[in-house]
């Protein structure tokens, strides 16, 4: 890690954060928020994390194998 330099490093804990929450079903979001007088570099960096919507699967129903058309359902 000593080779690596500061953004590099905040960027690999950054990635690595968004997987941690992908897999606990979360969403991680980092904005920039400007600051009042509003000038370039004057902004807050927010940090927020919610559920994942999880989003309905359709149900799938498997033909038997001598059912190619449907009918037996």
């Amino acid at each position: 890690m000593a080779d690596e330099t500061n953004r590099e490093v905040i960027l690999r804990r950054a990635v690595a954060l968004v997987e941690l929450a992908r897999e606990c079903g979360m969403v991680l979001t980092i904005e920039t928020k400007p600051r009042q007088p509003l000038m370039m570099g004057f902004y807050d960096m927010e940090v927020s994390v919610r559920p994942a919507r999880v989003l309905d699967t359709p149900k799938v129903k498997h033909l038997p194998s001598n059912d190619a058309e449907g009918g037996g359902l």
